[in-house]
């Protein structure tokens, strides 16, 4: 009988063990379900609110938001990278070409990093790094937002068509009543609420292709389908207003690959034909108002003609939806014969031949050198600059990137730092901080390793989004060729601005780019990875340091700049080294302290602060035109700052060290 039962039990060991194996493994799931909840939540929730503040709080191309936006963008992606390399979260799978364009990316940034060592501006480079860092991590929140949420391609779409539409209303809120925005009677053109008009433009830009997704969505409901056409009716108009040209070439591209990709090409066809007739009728009338498009008037005359604005808005508002509205019972697109992508992409090329013609048979020549407009001559900023064709400068600083490109071709002057390097090529005093084109910036600021690495990051995504395009059908496809066309806007305009200074633009991109990589993928089960998961963390604690430092650095440069308006040297010296030691690649501290001493009657001192800002950045004119100005105009020492200006102007021939060195010998 013993014998039997120890036979029984045997026998049944292999059972037992199954099903404790499988117990064991019901409740770890069902905690990993959960998990998987909660970090969907999370991800969702910070997407849509890292895409608002990207939009409303980047602080146009300063850095001030990169800490706070940057910040939580880490925190999120690299918390919930942790949970899945613990096994909590299941994490989304990428593609060959996913992989690439997030490695590339990743090696993009760590080369903006590496540049510090040879930069012409240390500290600008390392603030370009942040700010890379800050993409890296949106971009991660996308992919993981595209994993884990349930319809991510359509959820982003959704959101992103919701803050263009808040950003809409703000910017033609501000065109009709201009006292809500300051330095409007200066200014005429529209750049509320992200401060520069490109920039604005490049938004509702992003707009028109998610506002015909959203009329594709509306179907036959022809209430909601007009409602959808007067979204791209206002946008079209606040394109205008923003007098930008490049922006109205991404819109058109936008627009033109939308029709190619749809299905439903024909429908949308009509839609683009309303609003844009009435987008173009409308904005031909406020163009013609000089409250609305001319520059230095006053805020009555702006408030006046602003007024007219929203009856004009108002009317021709009425007039889109109704036209919609007989047009869709009417059944017009249907009636329209079917014309293939190959048939859209054609007539859009054809279309842009035919214009290319019409401007060149007026006079090529003619018009090739208002393109390459004299660098002393500028391009009005007012409504009329839409019938130039001058690039405003822009020929010259391509010509100076390019010329810094060959001097510097493999690795670059320094992230970030083409506003201290062109100085040196030069050929007038005209200044800019960027040559407003990406391809000419990676160039000249990160040589050709920076290029290929930024180039195949864009080609690797690219190949990506047509593998996810492919891969998708049904409702989800509408949603996804909106936001491609999106990237392809940015990526128009990124050939004639300087777009990556630019969290509102940037930031936005980089997220809907993670959820498109990763959307429609079915995700692996989650594994335990060991000790890989403690990495996430401790890249976060570094990289939340890296964006940390230049911000406390900063601060305390502005305490110490109140300090010496106070009257108190003592607490801006000390301000100012606590900087310095915070952030030992900025000038700017050295610069705030040699300002302390020279109230504190300490010019010795003064001129180490300034000596030391020459070792730091011995290429930066700046510095030298600094300490020989103190030379001069301080210390009453001409002799002695004969040396510094005359480093300056060789740095900087347009700059003001010629003038000052002139008076330097003449002392």
């Amino acid at each position: 009988m013993k014998a039997e039962r120890l036979g029984v039990s045997a026998s049944f060991r292999p059972m037992r063990a199954a099903l404790e194996r499988a117990g064991a493994g019901a409740e770890p799931r069902a905690v990993v379900r959960g998990s998987e909840t909660l970090a969907a939540r999370l991800v969702a929730g910070g997407y849509l609110a890292l895409l608002a503040a990207c939009v409303f709080a980047g602080d146009a191309s300063d850095d001030d938001s990169l800490l706070w936006i940057g910040g939580a963008a880490l925190v999120l992606a690299l918390g919930v990278f942790a949970a899945g390399l613990a096994g909590a979260v299941a994490l989304p799978r990428l593609s060959k070409s996913a992989l690439w364009c997030l490695a590339l990316t990743t090696a993009l940034v760590a080369w903006l990093g590496v540049s510090i060592a040879w930069s012409v501006e240390p500290d600008r480079s390392w603030s370009y790094f942040d700010r890379g860092v800050v993409y890296l991590a949106l971009l991660g929140v996308g992919i993981l937002a595209g994993g884990l949420v349930r319809r991510a391609t359509t959820v982003a779409a959704a959101e992103l068509a919701l803050i263009v539409g808040l950003v809409l209303a703000v910017g033609l809120a501000v065109k009709v009543f201009p006292s809500l925005y300051p330095d409007s009677e200066r200014i005429a053109r529209l750049r509320a609420p992200v401060g520069y008009w490109n920039a604005l433009a490049l938004l509702f830009a992003f707009g028109l292709p998610l506002a015909l997704w959203l009329a594709g969505l509306a179907g036959r409901r022809t209430g909601l389908r007009a409602l959808a056409v007067v979204f791209a009716y206002l946008l079209g108009v606040g394109l205008a207003l923003t007098f930008s040209r490049g922006g109205i070439l991404a819109a058109l591209a936008a627009v033109v690959v939308a029709l190619a990709l749809n299905r439903d090409r024909a429908h949308r066809l009509v839609d683009v034909a309303v609003a844009g007739t009435g987008a173009t009728l409308v904005s031909a009338w406020a163009l013609g108002q000089p409250g609305l498009a001319a520059d230095g008037l006053p805020l009555s005359a702006r408030a006046s003609d602003g007024h007219h604005l929203a009856l004009a808005l108002l009317l021709g508002g009425l007039a889109v939806a109704g036209l919609t509205v007989v047009l869709s019972r009417l059944r017009l697109a249907d009636r329209l014969p079917r014309f293939s992508r190959r048939w859209a992409i054609g007539a859009a090329l054809l279309a842009a031949v035919l214009l290319a013609v019409a401007v060149a048979a007026s006079d090529p020549g003619a018009r090739i050198n208002e393109f390459r407009n004299p660098p002393a001559v500028d391009v009005s900023q007012e409504g009329n600059r839409l019938t130039s064709l001058s690039s405003n400068h822009r020929w010259t600083w391509w010509t100076e990137a390019w010329e810094l490109f060959k001097d510097h071709p493999f690795l670059g002057v320094g992230a970030g730092t083409f506003g201290v390097a062109h100085k040196q090529v030069r050929v007038t005093d005209l200044h800019a901080v960027e040559p407003h084109s990406l391809p000419l910036q990676f160039l000249a600021e990160t040589g050709l390793v920076g290029a290929l690495l930024a180039g195949g990051a864009a080609l690797a995504a690219a190949l990506a989004l047509v593998g996810a395009l492919r891969r998708t059908d049904g409702p989800e496809r509408g949603a996804m060729v909106a936001l491609i066309c999106v990237a392809v806007a940015y990526a128009v305009q990124g050939l004639v601005d300087f777009d990556w200074d630019f969290l509102a633009v940037t930031g936005p991109v980089m997220l809907i780019t993670g959820v498109l990589l990763t959307a429609g993928r079915q995700s692996p089960p989650p594994r335990r990875n060991g000790l890989w998961a403690f990495a996430p963390p401790l890249a976060a604690a570094a990289l939340l340091y890296s964006l940390a430092v230049p911000w406390l650095a900063e601060r305390k440069v502005e305490r110490a700049y109140e300090a010496v308006a106070n009257g108190d040297p003592v607490a801006a010296v000390r301000s100012a080294r606590s900087a310095s030691g915070l952030n030992p690649l900025s000038v700017d501290p050295l610069r705030a302290e040699a300002s302390a001493r020279v109230l504190g009657g300490d010019l010795d001192g003064a001129r180490r602060a300034l000596a030391d800002a020459v070792e730091l950045q011995p290429k930066n004119s700046a510095t030298w035109y600094e300490l020989g100005f103190f030379e001069l105009r301080i210390a009453q020492r001409p002799g002695a700052a004969i040396g510094p200006l005359s480093r300056a102007a060789t740095l900087d021939p347009h700059g003001d060290a010629p003038a000052l060195l002139v008076e330097a010998r003449g002392s």
